[in-house]
């Protein structure tokens, strides 16, 4: 891979899915349910525009997980399979008082699971490895 654009954008939403798995794997007995699912969030829009960066769209500044997925759907019909609904308040919603809502571990896990997937789907149609989002 030689874009560096491209790259960083890569290696930021990997980042997200290292915070997970440091938080999924600390002593604590209560998840941070919030901050999991922030990061599956931001993990998915990250990988998301990453994709369309390679195909040089412009990126619209949105968190907006189901419009990626429509734009990203016009060149890879099968990113129409995720079901991002479940992550849909959880770019902004979760982090302010006023709208605050814990999510429970078993939302938080099905967020992790589904970040790795697009991670991994999206990888490999950009015919990555993991080793190639090392700085």
């Amino acid at each position: 891979m030689t874009d560096n654009y491209l790259k960083g954008w890569l290696v930021k939403a990997n980042t997200d899915i290292k915070v997970m798995d440091t938080l999924l794997r600390s002593s604590s007995e209560d998840l941070l349910t919030d901050v999991i699912c922030f990061h599956a969030q931001q993990a998915i829009e990250k990988f998301l525009k990453s994709y369309l960066i390679s195909k040089e769209v412009v990126n619209k500044k949105t968190h907006n997980l189901e419009f990626l997925q429509d734009k990203c759907s016009e060149f890879l019909p099968q990113v129409k399979n995720f079901d991002f609904s479940i992550l849909s308040n959880y770019s902004i919603d979760v982090r302010y008082g006023e709208d605050f809502s814990l999510p429970s571990d078993k939302e938080a896990l099905e967020a992790y699971d589904l970040a790795v997937k697009v991670k991994m789907f999206i990888l490999e149609k950009l015919e990555l490895t993991e080793k190639d989002l090392i700085l």
